[in-house]
């Protein structure tokens, strides 16, 4: 997973003063859309599609769903729980690993 372990994650994560997203965490802010945000795409929102080359999208660059910054942005995280959750291009997100060559990254929580 993009060469940081989980340890390596929640340790990040601790030392900011938060933690992980856990697998069902993600799933039910995402919820039963084709789209965090509902089912047709709204670049206002997030990317339709994964970026093109690999690229990274700046952070902050879409509002938040359910809590969460740019979660229409195509990267998989590290979960809490184990694995990654991201999406595969025509498909519910999913926990799992990720497919070979995608973008993984960190998705920081706090419990207020």
């Amino acid at each position: 997973l993009g060469g940081l372990d989980a340890e390596a994650a929640a340790a990040y994560a601790a030392a900011c003063g938060m933690r992980l997203l856990r697998g069902a965490e993600f799933l039910a802010i995402w919820g039963r859309r084709r789209f965090p945000w509902g089912d047709d795409p709204a670049p206002e929102r997030g990317l339709a599609a994964p970026p093109r080359f690999g690229e990274v999208r700046e952070v902050g660059l879409y509002p938040p769903i359910g809590g969460i910054y740019d979660l229409g942005a195509w990267l998989w995280q590290r979960l809490a729980d184990g694995g990654a959750a991201g999406v595969v291009q025509g498909l519910r997100p999913r926990v799992t690993q990720p497919p070979a060559g995608a973008l993984v990254g960190l998705r920081l929580a706090a419990d207020i």
